[in-house]
This record gives structure tokens, C-alpha cells and sequence, in this order.
């Protein structure tokens, strides 16, 4: 039940893909229900593993770029906006010459204020302080995001909520059995979300949009090995459910989504 809807949500997220992976069903629920979303990612994936036959003399970062409109698509998403910072790498850092974990975090928050102050969102969602699962670059899109919530308090129309996805303890469960590290429930998720989603009803939109960022959900891929369900269409409580935290709220009540 959603009793108060917001009129608009910017996402922010680090990579393509990152926004079908953590709250796809989310996204796709409000835009069906009229929320306009919108969607910010700071870098393009660039220090992602593609395989070749993909590129087809595309960059990675064309590549990617061109899969997340096509997951945008799928999900609702109306506008989608860029940051020109690189994808610092995970298990393996990037050489890149912007890498999002390089850049002051104050700076950046700027930038997004502008967009903030062009998409006059009600409410920024972006990763918890642990980043999902710990990426780098996740953790600091959290505190990029959050600092521009903050510092958008003098903007004309600043956006009342900050909220957080974050992983359920299913998913830190599915992390763990497909060998993506020891990830401790007590630590990288919180017992008591704001909110908690059912998004059965928009498990394939969300499946799909997945799928549409071809070069990171391949058959043997990180994401086909923590999600096989994606290729079979089976329902699974692990890519239908997405909780949230509130991380922050210039008004007395959260808006209940």
C-alpha cells in the first residue's frame, strides 16, 4: 500500500546497471504508478569486464552508456543524466584519470546540486553507507549523494527525502554462496528498514533491465552467478524484494512509498 506518493525521484548511482540491480522493481513500480524518476550515474562502467565480441568498436564506456538507456527504457526512467568520472575498479583498481574515488567529495556534491536544481526531485534514492557490498565507488556516491541533499537546502525547491537501497539479508546470502565475499547481515544490512517492497508484480521489468546491460549479466558473468533465476524467468523473493533506509527528511514524515 502506498498512501503518499512522491511526484519525482533522481536516482544516483555509480555504474550502469546498478540501478536495475538494487531497486529496479522500485523504480518500475513508481514510474507506472506517475512518479516521474530520473536517473544520475557519475561514472560509466568503464573499468567493467566486457567481453569483446561486444564492443563491436564501441568503448566500454559506449557500451554501457547504450545499455543503460535501454534498461532506462524498460524501467520508465524519462531522464537520464551523466557525471564525466571513471569507474575506479573493484577487486582490481582502474588506471583511469578520473576515478570516482579520487575526486573531493564536496566537489562532486555540486555538481549534483546542479542537477538536483534542474530535476527538482522530491526525493534522492541512492546506496547505504556501506555501499551495497562494499564497491568503492558505491560508498562514495553515498556520501556524494548525501552531501548534496544536504547542501541542496538553500536550492528553490530542494527535495524532502534522502532514502538508501540496501541489500536484504537474502541477497547477502546469495553474495556469500556465489563466492563474492563473507558478507556479515548484521553488518551490511539494517534490521529495520523504513520501507520494504514486494515488487513481484514488476519482477520481469526488472529482470529485463537487468538483462539489457548484456555485457555485465552474460552466462558465467558475476550477476548471472549471484542471480541464475534471471535466465530462467523463475520468481524469486531475492530479486523482488528491495528495502530502504531513510537518510534524511526535511519534513516531520517520511513520504510512505
Amino acid at each position: 500500500m502506498m498512501p503518499t506518493l512522491p511526484s519525482s525521484v533522481l536516482a544516483i548511482f555509480a555504474h550502469p546497471d546498478d540501478e536495475s540491480f538494487c531497486c529496479g522493481g522500485t523504480l518500475a513500480m513508481l514510474a507506472a504508478r506517475g512518479v516521474r524518476i530520473e536517473l544520475l550515474c557519475l561514472t560509466k562502467g568503464e573499468a567493467g569486464t566486457v567481453a569483446a565480441h561486444l564492443l563491436n568498436g564501441r568503448s566500454v564506456a559506449e557500451l554501457r552508456q547504450a545499455e543503460l538507456e535501454q534498461a532506462c527504457q524498460i524501467l520508465g526512467v524519462t531522464g537520464l543524466h551523466f557525471l564525466e568520472y571513471h569507474d575506479s575498479g573493484f577487486h582490481r583498481p582502474s588506471q583511469l584519470p578520473k576515478r570516482l574515488v579520487d575526486q573531493d567529495v564536496f566537489a562532486v556534491a555540486r555538481e549534483v546540486v546542479r542537477i538536483i536544481a534542474q530535476t527538482q526531485p522530491d526525493v534522492l534514492l541512492t546506496f547505504d553507507p556501506r555501499g551495497y557490498y562494499g564497491h568503492p565507488d558505491h560508498i562514495a556516491t553515498h556520501r556524494i549523494a548525501s552531501a548534496a541533499f544536504f547542501s541542496s537546502a538553500s536550492l528553490k525547491k530542494p527535495p524532502q527525502h534522502l532514502l538508501y537501497t540496501m541489500p536484504t539479508t537474502a541477497m547477502l546470502e546469495r553474495f556469500n554462496i556465489a563466492g563474492f565475499g563473507s558478507f556479515d547481515p548484521a553488518e551490511f544490512a539494517l534490521p529495520d528498514p523504513i520501507l520494504r517492497f514486494d515488487t513481484t508484480e514488476f519482477l520481469e521489468p526488472k529482470r529485463q533491465a537487468i538483462l539489457a546491460h548484456q555485457s555485465q549479466s552474460l552466462h558465467g558473468s558475476g550477476i548471472d552467478r549471484l542471480l541464475p533465476e534471471l535466465h530462467n524467468q523463475t520468481s524469486s523473493q531475492v530479486l523482488s524484494e528491495e528495502v530502504f533506509a531513510l537518510g534524511g527528511s526535511r519534513t516531520m514524515m517520511p513520504i510512505l512509498m
